[in-house]
């Protein structure tokens, strides 16, 4: 009988512990902890969660991805997150001011995961969640009380993922511009040097808990589509400012 690589690693490795210390309208602080390690990383954002996240799935090569994200042009190896500047290193407490939670990564399927999120760090209180999409709904659900209703039943995909973007995006320095039509949205991305940049979203379906569409990136002149949320959110931060642009052309 085949044994996989998944059955090699402990229950443990697996786990994420999420430390909220706020969550407000200005400002949002969250520490993640890989297994058992007393040492986390500071995160400002769902957006560097999930880069953390993901730097953890390649550290420990699992779960494995079904396929391999997209993203724009970029001097990073695709598919990889920088690494934390040490003033982002936390020491010790695990258990988070506002919140706690366990997350449990067990598929990485359609470009975003799937698994299991517990509650309070607690092993039994669980709740399943198929996208990545889905499991911020449910952490800003516990942490807040909000219930995030995703506008599709109307058919207005472009409404879904403006507001999947209000959250995800948030605290990020994603911003939505305008509707230019009922099926584009345009945003942005600022970033730390003053400058920022603009995308057109087209969003066409809603299929595995998350959204699928296509991605322009205006000051690179380049389109991607994109397979889920989690992909999404990957392809905005993965474009390079327009100076880092013109060195790498060069």
């Amino acid at each position: 009988m085949a044994i996989s690589k998944g059955s090699q690693i402990g229950y443990e490795a697996c786990c994420f512990t999420l430390a909220v210390e706020r969550y407000d309208a200005q400002n949002m602080e969250c520490i993640l902890y890989e297994g058992n390690q007393d040492q986390g990383i500071l995160c400002h954002s769902f957006t560097e969660f999930a880069e953390q996240m993901e730097r953890g799935f390649q550290d420990l090569n699992y779960p494995t991805p079904s396929v391999r994200k997209r993203r724009f042009s970029s001097r990073r190896p695709s598919g990889t997150a920088e690494m934390p500047a040490q003033d982002r290193v936390v020491q010790g407490r695990r258990d988070g001011r506002l919140k706690t939670f366990r997350i449990r990564v067990r598929q990485c399927l359609h470009a975003t995961w799937q698994g299991q999120l517990g509650f309070d760090a607690g092993e039994q209180d669980t709740v399943a969640f198929e996208s990545f999409l889905e499991l911020i709904m449910l952490l800003d659900q516990s942490i807040s009380g909000n219930h995030i209703l995703l506008k599709t039943d109307s058919g207005s995909l472009t409404e879904g993922i403006c507001d999947a973007l209000l959250l995800g995006g948030r605290y990020s320095g994603i911003w939505i511009d305008r509707q230019d039509s009922p099926d584009v949205l345009i945003c942005g991305r600022h970033l730390e040097d003053g400058e920022k940049e603009t995308f057109a979203i087209r969003p066409m379906f809603r299929e595995n808990n998350t959204f699928q569409g296509i991605l322009y990136w205006s000051e690179g002149r380049q389109q991607r589509n994109f397979r889920s949320f989690l992909e999404l959110l990957s392809l905005m931060t993965s474009a390079v400012g327009k100076q880092d642009q013109k060195e790498e052309d060069e």
